[in-house]
């Protein structure tokens, strides 16, 4: 079957279903990881419905395959993605000095090194596709 999402949809929702059992057997005292697992449950809910969708009606699918392979939407696609990316570099980095400023070391710490982790990303990502064009 070529239907990628019903199988992502269904490994979403078996990850929530064993994150939640986790925390409902006392594995995690976090209450957090009991939402995190409700929530891999309802995003694969949802995606396993438009795999069933995308399998089961042809207009559908065709619409799906012409706006996945158009190339102005994989322009914006990517567009979109480069503005998030700008966007979480200067929330990370005005997070991180507001942290530092007001003494939250570890809220500093963390948004420094999600911020490093993203630079280091993009340089790779950068001469991974300059090197392939």
């Amino acid at each position: 079957m070529k239907n990628k999402k019903f199988y992502v949809g269904l490994f979403g929702v078996l990850v929530g279903a064993a994150i939640v059992m986790l925390r409902l057997a006392g594995t995690t005292n976090d209450d957090a990881m009991l939402w995190i697992g409700c929530g891999w449950i309802g995003c694969g809910i949802l995606q396993t419905v438009k795999g069933f969708r995308y399998a089961r009606d042809e207009e559908y699918r065709k619409k799906y395959d012409t706006e996945a392979n158009d190339e102005r939407n994989r322009y914006l696609a990517m567009k979109a993605l480069a503005w998030a990316g700008y966007g979480f570099l200067l929330i990370s980095s005005a997070a991180a000095v507001l942290a530092f400023a007001f003494n939250e070391d570890g809220i500093g710490m963390a948004s420094a090194a999600a911020l490093g982790v993203m630079i280091l990303l993009y340089l790779v990502s950068y001469f991974v596709i300059r090197r392939k064009n």
